[in-house]
Order: structure tokens, then C-alpha cells, then sequence
């Protein structure tokens, strides 16, 4: 009987762990989509969309909110991207939560790889872009975030 109730709390708390790594990712997300929303230029892809869903009104009122917050650039430009690989970091930690095998391995290191050789790349000149040092040290800070969360 002690078993089985030891057994069912472990389960309720890696089930807890799993729901807070979401909610967590989803905060994060949010803000990271807040930023861009809010400060960025409405040249982006995005706000397109957004048009076509006629939420421009609401976009622009709460820009219009905000337009006196000012940002640092590293936090208009890089904090969003490193924002959103820890989100993915931890949504595909709590998809594969005890389970760690080869498609994990492949999940957990393929967009941080991607990421920081992109970054590499705009540097050498491979990929369209332009190399930015915040950019890097955003995303190798949301990894090693997530190694610290996971020690």
C-alpha cells in the first residue's frame, strides 16, 4: 500500500514539474511575443498577419500605450530570440520529461545548434544577416539556463 502511494506522488510530482516547465515556456513566449508586438517595427511578417486578423487597432493601442518605455536595443533585439529558445528548451524537456533517448537528444540540441551556427554564419558571411554578439550571448545564456534548471 506505501508503494503505491509513493508511486502515485512521484507521479503528481513529475506531472507538477512537467505543467510548470509549460507554463514557464508560455510565459516567457509571451513575453518575448510582447516585445516584438509592442517596440518592434511594424515592417515585420508578422504584423501582417496580424492585419489580415484585424487586430491592428489593438496592436496600435497598445503601442500607443507604451511608447514612452524605453528599451535597450540588446532587449528589443536579442532577449525575444533567447526568450523563445529557452521556451522551446523546456517544452521539449517536459514533452520528454524522464524519457532521454536518441529523439530527445536530436529535439533538445537541433534549434540551439541551428541558432548559434546562424549566428556563425551571418559572421562568415553563409547566411544573409548581421552578426550579433547579444544575439549569441542570448542564446548560449538560455542554454546553459536550462542546464542549470536541469542539475
Amino acid at each position: 500500500m506505501d508503494s503505491v502511494k509513493i508511486k502515485r506522488t512521484s507521479m503528481n510530482l513529475s506531472l507538477n514539474i512537467r505543467i510548470l516547465k509549460v507554463i514557464i515556456a508560455l510565459v516567457l513566449l509571451s513575453i518575448g511575443g510582447l516585445i516584438y508586438l509592442t517596440f518592434r517595427g511594424e515592417n515585420l511578417l508578422m504584423f501582417n498577419w496580424l492585419n489580415e486578423l484585424d487586430l491592428m487597432y489593438q496592436i496600435d493601442n497598445l503601442r500607443a500605450y507604451n511608447q514612452k518605455i524605453y528599451l535597450y536595443d540588446w532587449v528589443l533585439y536579442s532577449l525575444p530570440d533567447g526568450l523563445w529558445l529557452l521556451a522551446y528548451l523546456l517544452i521539449i524537456d517536459s514533452i520528454w520529461h524522464e524519457c532521454r533517448n536518441n529523439m530527445f537528444n536530436s529535439f533538445i540540441l537541433s534549434l540551439p545548434t541551428i541558432a548559434i551556427f546562424s549566428e556563425f554564419a551571418q559572421y562568415w558571411n553563409i547566411i544573409p544577416g548581421v552578426f550579433d554578439t547579444m544575439d549569441l550571448f542570448c542564446y548560449i545564456s538560455s542554454v546553459l539556463i536550462y542546464l542549470i534548471i536541469k542539475i
